[in-house]
């Protein structure tokens, strides 16, 4: 009431002076037609008229005439005031359908979140069977946008798919699409658990796919085959005579595959186990995806860019399913801008500096993933932020890579309103202890003590403070130097403190103690013993060395990228279950990875599920 009091206070002088320019008309109010009359009360005089009744059903539903009125004339905020003040449990069958329109266009239009639960409380109010079709029309697409902002895909979905054939769609297609997109975003235990209650077979049908593509995530070859094998036992159904475009694309995998993959990384030279890495661990899917598909296989060949130069590979004819897979250095990636790319397309394992820009026929053949840091610290600091981890203070080696680190979670935390408040570099070993004294503020509690017994002569017990204004510390280090670092900050009163590190704290099956509950995210490869191709390479390569473990999982997830790249990057939000993240492609080619938080608990690592 109160904010209806003001909006009215806010009109109040505009109506006088209206008033002693000319003699006020008669109206009538007819509330059947209040919206459309020409000659009908305002905004204000409704809401003037509500506040003055007795009868409360009037009451709301001038309210609501008045917040129609408001919207129509683009008044959004007078609008979404005025509905919070209407008693949606009081008003006619079809005055609840108008409060629902209006409560929808303001949460989807406007994107007004405190309309969304009114909007469900009004939805599970009417009969959809009673409501005309014309305002079905508008209602069922805004109402499956409410469901989507609440994260029920599901039921989302099935508005869309149970009205499909009164709603005005001359692109069949992008229905489906839309469909699909709500069903493939949904959580696999959730859509597998779910119960649908209803009686159309198209929902049926529509739900037991999304289930046969997401339970066959891994292989995109036994997506392929469960397709197939729902498109004849459902051959009518819409997903079949207007595919959504993953499944087209996925129903020419035969002829998008490459007939050809070129792993173009170094294989001799100073990096040549890192290249070893990422070969083996393409070649170890490659040929487990072998012995489980009666396929044809794929003509694998292999280009040292240690010995050769990238510019003699692309300065060769390639057909036109060629992949090749590589650089790794960012100097090569970087020649990849005087290059052709319009032929082979290329997956390259590093990322292209900002500049120069890539021309139209490089950025649509060209592909980038990789394992920088950046990655990591950009999540880490979207983390910190939404747990009001806001003032953060940073300690590192005193190198180029801590300076680097420094500056992406500076611009991370930034771009999510924290900051950085304090930050110290250490050297060597000798230099921890003072290091932490100094981010902590302790070395000044305790220059402050010293100054007063020198000034006063006096003994007397002291117990140093730290700075009260940190709410956690980021910590770049090697296990060895952090286990170090990990006592020290509880020796310097900052026990209660949240620590966070980078990956770089994390060694593969090894115990590492004096790092408890230290968070950081991780790749899923090093976090889980239950990964098949893991345990094929680490049992036919037991000397590989323990550093190179993150490059066998992204060498794996070339494979599992190879065949979808145009899939991921054509379909919006489509991304798919990796061993160094949750993969997915921007429509500029970036493949971007999310990873999984993980604690250190009893010296090993565990995963957080959030």
């Amino acid at each position: 009431m109160k904010s209806l009091i003001t909006l009215l206070c806010t009109t109040f002088i505009l109506v006088l002076m209206n008033g002693c320019s000319s003699q006020p008309k008669k109206t009538t109010l007819d509330s059947t037609n209040i919206t459309t009359s020409i000659s009908a009360p305002s905004p204000e005089e409704l809401i003037s008229k509500a506040i003055s009744t007795n009868d409360k059903k009037e009451q709301a539903k001038l309210y609501l005439f008045a917040a129609q009125r408001y919207y129509t004339n683009k008044l959004i905020s007078q609008s979404s005031a005025v509905v919070r003040d209407i008693d949606i449990n009081i008003l006619s069958s079809d005055d609840a359908v108008k409060a629902l329109l209006l409560n929808l266009q303001l949460a989807i239009h406007e994107d007004l979140d405190w309309h969304l639960q009114t909007s469900t409380d009004l939805f599970q109010r009417i009969t959809l069977s009673r409501t005309n079709i014309d305002t079905l029309k508008t209602l069922i697409p805004l109402a499956s946008q409410m469901y989507k902002k609440q994260n029920q895909t599901i039921t989302s979905a099935i508005l869309l798919i149970e009205y499909a054939g009164i709603l005005d769609h001359t692109n069949y297609s992008q229905l489906n699409n839309d469909i699909w997109q709500l069903l493939r975003s949904t959580d696999p235990i959730q859509l597998n658990n779910y119960t649908y209650k209803g009686q159309d077979a198209d929902t049926e049908a529509w739900l037991e796919l999304a289930i046969a593509i997401q339970q066959n995530q891994i292989s995109l070859e036994n997506q392929y085959l469960a397709y197939q094998k729902w498109q004849k036992k459902w051959p009518s159904h819409p997903a079949t005579s207007n595919m959504p475009r993953e499944l087209e694309l996925l129903s020419k995998l035969p002829k998008i595959r490459p007939s050809q993959i070129i792993i173009a990384l170094p294989f001799t030279g100073p990096i040549a186990e890192a290249g070893k890495a990422i070969r083996d661990g393409f070649i170890a899917s490659y040929l487990t995806a072998l012995s489980q598909h009666n396929t044809n296989p794929t003509k694998i060949d292999f280009f040292d860019t240690n010995k050769n130069t990238i510019e003699s590979l692309y300065s060769k004819s390639h057909t036109e399913n060629t992949l090749i897979i590589g650089p790794l250095t960012k100097n090569n990636v970087k020649k990849l801008q005087t290059l052709d790319l319009s032929n082979p397309t290329t997956l390259a394992l590093n990322y292209l500096e900002t500049s120069p820009p890539l021309t139209l026929n490089q950025s649509d053949k060209l592909y980038q993933f990789g394992l920088d840091p950046e990655t990591e610290i950009n999540q880490l600091s979207t983390r910190l932020s939404k747990r009001h981890l806001n003032k953060v203070a940073f300690i590192a080696p005193e190198n180029d890579h801590g300076f680097r680190i420094h500056d992406s979670l500076l611009r991370g935390l930034e771009a999510n309103q924290s900051i950085i408040i304090e930050s110290v570099y250490y050297q060597d070993q000798k230099s921890l202890s003072p290091s932490v004294a100094k981010l902590l503020a302790t070395d000044q509690s305790t220059q402050r003590k010293n100054k007063i017994q020198r000034i006063t002569n006096l003994s007397f017990e002291f117990e140093p403070r730290r700075r009260n204004d940190i709410d956690a510390i980021f910590m770049l280090a090697k296990p060895q130097i952090a286990s170090q670092l990990n006592p020290l900050f509880a020796y310097h009163y900052a026990r209660d403190l949240p620590i966070y590190s980078s990956s770089q704290i994390h060694q593969i099956n090894e115990q590492q103690n004096d790092l408890d509950n230290i968070f950081f995210l991780e790749i899923p490869w090093m976090l889980s013993n239950t990964i098949d191709i893991k345990n094929t390479i680490t049992n036919a390569l037991p000397s590989a060395k323990r550093e190179h473990s993150r490059f066998f999982a992204l060498g794996a997830d070339t494979f599992t990228l190879a065949p979808r790249l145009q899939i991921l990057k054509e379909i919006q939000d489509s991304q798919v279950q990796g061993h160094t993240g949750i993969l997915s492609i921007d429509r500029t080619g970036i493949i971007h990875r999310k990873l999984e938080l993980a604690v250190f608990r009893r010296g090993k690592a565990i995963a957080i599920k959030e």
